[in-house]
């Protein structure tokens, strides 16, 4: 019998879309797209007692999730990317590059090969330290199963996807051999790679570009100086639209003692007083600059002290 290591029954270390199964079980799959097949997927995989298959969309804080997740668990030794690829992040190619070619140390973007991942536009992972990506990278294997239309399809990915998982489950000297796009893997259990969990947090507690894409940016931020810093790096590289801010922390959500609504020429503000703090939903009915949002962000907090926003902004301009 191969050596497992004893983990929590909750395991996990960062919330994240998966589904827990046998945590001694040496195998998780990822889906980097949650349409028909990817959930298809996730269900087989569970029902076959993967320790955890989930969802990962971006392939920044998504990706840091994952490594900080699989670490927790040293019993975890294969990743199987399977299903779709999510065509705006790559978040599937952006796994494979990893344990393939790892991080750049001084700018931490994914690799391919010698050069930066040109085609994974949020491809970097600023908020873990190295040397816990390094670990990750020695830990696990990552198998690509992602459909390509040609030796990967809709129809046979998730029997390939199966076949990889029931592989990994097998005595080494029960060896199951499975090529893949060119690539051999020598399938079965090699027992944990460590006698205890490995856990690593995301430790950027300031801010963070959650996601970006053509028509939307996600930004959390913990200080008003990163909101403008991100902001107006977001402006430099052409993300204007669609605009998502989160601002400062939640309280524990009990009930709200108070709710107001604030209506504004250029926007409607959702005031709920909870027994911690006030949270704010603010949606901007046009496009404003970025010297006017800062200066009502301070507003706010000298307003109301405590706060948590939600902010929605159809579109940044220019100062």
């Amino acid at each position: 019998m191969v050596f497992k290591c004893a983990v929590p029954d909750i395991w996990t270390v960062e919330p994240a879309i998966f589904f827990m199964g046998n945590k001694y079980h040496p195998c998780a799959v990822l889906v980097p797209l949650d349409d028909d097949v990817g959930k298809e997927i996730i269900r087989h995989v569970v029902d076959m007692g993967v320790a955890i298959a989930g969802f990962c969309k971006t392939a920044n804080i998504g990706l840091e999730k994952v490594v900080c997740n699989v670490l927790a668990n040293p019993n975890i030794r294969w990743i199987v990317v399977a299903g779709h690829e999510n065509p705006g992040h790559k978040s599937g190619k952006a796994i494979i590059m990893l344990s393939r070619y790892g991080v750049d140390p001084q700018t931490r973007r994914i690799m391919c090969g010698k050069e930066p991942c040109k085609d994974i536009p949020t491809g970097y992972l600023p908020n873990i330290p190295l040397y816990a990506i390094e670990r990750f990278r020695r830990q696990v294997k990552v198998i690509d199963i992602l459909i390509d239309g040609k030796e990967v399809t809709e129809e046979n990915v998730l029997e390939l996807t199966c076949m990889a998982v029931y592989g990994t489950i097998q005595e080494p000297r029960n060896m199951i051999k499975m090529k893949i796009k060119g690539i051999e893997y020598r399938l079965f259990d090699p027992g944990a790679f460590d006698s205890k969990p490995f856990k690593v947090t995301i430790t950027d507690k300031e801010s963070v570009i959650e996601s970006v894409g053509e028509d939307h940016i996600f930004i959390r931020a913990y200080s008003i100086n990163e909101i403008e810093k991100e902001l107006k790096k977001a402006i430099k590289n052409n993300f204007r639209r669609n605009i998502l801010i989160i601002y400062g922390r939640a309280s524990n959500m009990v009930e709200s003692s108070k709710i107001e609504i604030v209506n504004e020429d250029n926007y409607i503000m959702v005031i709920e007083r909870y027994e911690d703090n006030i949270t704010l939903r603010i949606v901007f009915t046009r496009g404003i600059n970025v010297d006017y949002l800062i200066n009502f962000i301070r507003k706010i907090v000298e307003d109301y002290g405590n706060v948590f926003i939600i902010m929605n902004i159809p579109f940044i301009i220019d100062s």
